[in-house]
């Protein structure tokens, strides 16, 4: 216990769980459309259903806008990096709906859910574990230790692509998620995310990693049959995820000739390149009333 104890106070950083805001969103084009949202937003309109029907976000406006969780360092599942948003997040507080926050991707109005501050495991959780590795470490060192002499004494040399492949095996889920949007053309995001699928089939963004397989062989390839694989698999294997109800839709209207048009690349959360979001009412009014004397 002495020698754990030791080594967890040593390594404290390495048991820190950041400080992190779940919260939703609503994407559009202009500032003052924000705006107007924001207003309806606190004066109690249903915020999913201003999400259905304005929001630019293709991935997130039938699920009300949900971003999931995210830290400090702004890395959302479906709107890449943008740890300015995050920040911004961070300052509106628990229950409340800020902005409107510009990005790259449009315009955004924000609804936080809830707000963990930052924390560290405690040392009776990580016992174990630390008990184990250290345990595994003696033995590694030691094994290690009689393969350097074995090998000096057969004159092996180290095969530098058997390393490299070693290392690029060690990248985490999120490492290959970001690797695979940046991949380049659309079959070398597809491998890059079914890598990714086949090293971490139950990470965090492997859902997102499985409808994105089927959202480029739907909007850019045009291979509906291998489209509608993905999706049926993204829902099979990630029933809880929150983009299972996009890939249903995706899967009863991809094929539709009067599906909704594919549209505003800018202001999708897929990758640059990718069709973006289907078209939507007019803005100015809420999804649910009338306007009257000026209000929604």
């Amino acid at each position: 216990d002495s020698e754990a104890r030791a080594y967890y106070e040593a390594h404290k950083s390495d048991y820190r769980i950041p400080a992190a805001v779940t919260l939703s969103h609503i994407q559009v084009k202009s500032e003052a459309e924000a705006k107007r949202i924001l207003q309806w937003a606190r004066n109690g309109q249903d915020w999913k259903k201003l999400a259905a029907r304005y929001s630019t976000d293709s991935l997130t406006r039938e699920s009300g806008g949900a971003l999931g969780s995210v830290t400090r360092d702004g890395q959302f599942g479906s709107l890449g990096r943008q740890p300015a948003l995050a920040e911004s997040a961070f300052g509106i507080g628990e229950g409340k709906v800020g902005g409107p926050f510009h990005t790259d991707r449009g315009w955004h109005v924000l609804r936080v859910e809830s707000v963990r501050a930052e924390s560290t495991r405690p040392f009776e959780q990580m016992m174990g574990g630390i008990v184990r590795q250290l345990s595994a470490k003696g033995s590694q060192d030691y094994y290690q230790s009689k393969l350097a002499q074995t090998k000096a004494a057969l004159g092996v040399k180290p095969d530098s692509n058997a390393i490299k492949n070693f290392v690029s095996q060690k990248k985490s889920a999120r490492e290959m998620f970001n690797e695979a949007q940046s991949a380049g053309p659309p079959t070398a995001r597809i491998d890059a995310y079914q890598r990714l699928l086949d090293n971490y089939p139950s990470s965090d963004v492997s859902p997102q990693a499985q409808f994105m397989i089927g959202f480029i062989h739907s909007e850019e390839l045009k291979d509906y049959d291998q489209a509608e694989k993905a999706f049926r698999a993204m829902i099979d294997k990630y029933p809880k995820s929150e983009l299972v109800r996009s890939a249903k839709w995706m899967l009863e209207h991809m094929r539709s000739e009067g599906a909704p048009g594919f549209m505003n690349l800018a202001g999708d959360s897929i990758h640059d390149g990718v069709a973006g979001s289907p078209s939507k009412p007019a803005p100015g009014r809420p999804p649910s009333s009338k306007p009257t004397s000026g209000k929604p």
